[in-house]
């Protein structure tokens, strides 16, 4: 690669990321990214969260395709574990204004190759879902929460994902696209608001468990 102060800074963005995980932030138990194809992850979960985190939406949706196989150990996290489950950790993200409906449709062609394996199935944050893995494709969610509060089919939420989903990728062009972005994308990296939001917490615990329910 030709040596610029574009390629210069990116690596500088990269290092810093990958330290900026601090090493008193302790997994308390494995955090994995295996089969994040066909069910909710540990991984998933953090990197939606991050995501959450760093846009203050209502909701973050990350696909499969964003991450790697594998998992962090339990112990303490660095930033380069983190890069490392990461498809493209420089990846940025952007923020989406999506009615009920089409969340809600969205996680419908998440779910629809159930039991199979798919790059666009979503990892969630700041919803639960109860689903039956084995209805009708485009009726398969039986239930969805914002919080604690049902989702309104009506309403525009705000919603934080990858730049690369939120303009249509991995299959949702069917759903939602660019012209659907909340003003600019984001300058920050995925890697970026995963590693920020890990600086500022002791532990996390991330099982896998609790936002995609299968009935």
């Amino acid at each position: 690669m030709k040596t610029t102060p574009k390629t210069i800074a990116l690596c500088i963005a990269l290092t810093l990321a990958v330290c900026a995980a601090s090493a008193d932030t302790i997994a308390n138990g494995p955090i994995s990214s295996e089969n994040a194809g066909k069910q909710e992850t540990g991984f998933g979960d953090m990197v939606a969260d991050a995501l959450l985190d760093a846009s203050g939406a209502d909701i973050a949706l990350v696909a499969a395709v964003s991450l790697k196989p594998g998992a962090i150990p339990a112990g303490p996290i660095t930033g380069e574990q983190v890069s490392s489950l990461l498809q493209n950790p420089e990846e940025v993200w952007a923020v989406s204004k999506l009615t009920g409906a089409q969340v809600i449709a969205a996680l419908e062609n998440s779910l629809s190759r159930l039991p199979g394996t798919s790059s666009g199935f979503l990892q969630v944050a700041g919803i639960t879902v109860t689903y039956s893995a084995d209805g009708p494709r485009n009726g398969r969610v039986q239930s969805v929460s914002v919080g604690s509060a049902p989702l309104d089919e009506q309403k525009t939420y705000r919603v934080a994902m990858p730049l690369s989903l939120a303009k249509g990728g991995s299959g949702y062009f069917v759903v939602f696209s660019a012209s659907m972005i909340e003003g600019d994308p984001s300058t920050q990296s995925i890697l970026d608001a995963a590693t920020s939001m890990l600086s500022r917490v002791r532990s996390v615990t991330y099982d896998g468990k609790g936002r995609l329910i299968a009935q």
